[in-house]
């Protein structure tokens, strides 16, 4: 078994990854990986490959693998956490996330993967904790202005949504997420041509549903 992975190796790997070119990394990973198998970086790669193709499965395996070599990277933990999260396993998704902050209880990709987590969940009131602490320090931060936003529109703290999700509207202008989510706001605010202006803007169609009318903005 080898020590070390030629450099020109490692070169054409992230190359490949670089360039979303995942079938043809996995194929470059698993024509070495038996002469390095106790290659983290190898198993953490092999996994990001296959849980990119949703090949799930094979992504844990290659993932557990990487953890017996290496159990105390919060980046693994993250990985994984995100795996369960597409798996719908969100029990076992934040148990993942959680043992990821034991290792960095900074780590910005365990905690915008809890908050993600809680979010999916409908526990909106946990995750506007974890984005409203991660804004703070990372204002700029895509997931985090996006994730805050979303939590207080389902929280109907509309007037205090607002800004955020203007925000990445501004910052991604083909998130179809955030469009509708601005859309809905002002609505709710009683700002129809605005919100008629951005339904136009995501599919064209949205149905609202409150207490005094239903319409639909076409």
């Amino acid at each position: 078994m080898k020590d070390t992975i030629p450099e020109e190796i490692i070169t054409k790997i992230n190359s490949s990854i670089k360039d979303k070119k995942y079938e043809q990394t996995i194929k470059i990973i698993e024509k070495i990986i038996n002469d390095y198998k106790n290659n983290y970086y190898l198993y953490v790669n092999l996994g990001a490959c296959y849980s990119s193709l949703n090949m799930y499965d094979k992504a844990l395996e290659a993932y557990n693998n990487a953890l017996k070599i290496k159990e105390d990277d919060e980046f693994l933990f993250s990985n994984l956490g995100n795996l369960m999260l597409e798996k719908k396993n969100y029990e076992e998704s934040i148990k993942l996330y959680k043992q990821g902050l034991l290792i960095n209880q900074n780590s910005m990709s365990c905690q915008i993967g809890l908050a993600s987590v809680y979010t999916r969940i409908q526990n909106y009131e946990e995750a506007h904790k974890i984005y409203l602490s991660l804004f703070k320090n990372e204002a700029i931060n895509y997931n985090v202005i996006i994730g805050l936003g979303i939590c207080l529109l389902y929280l109907k703290q509309f007037e205090k949504a607002l800004p955020f999700i203007q925000k990445a509207v501004e910052l991604n202008p083909n998130d179809r997420n955030a469009i509708k989510s601005l859309s809905t706001i002002y609505h709710h605010l009683g700002k129809k041509n605005e919100a008629v202006k951005y339904t136009n803007k995501a599919d064209g169609v949205i149905v609202f549903n409150d207490d005094e009318e239903e319409y639909q903005i076409i």
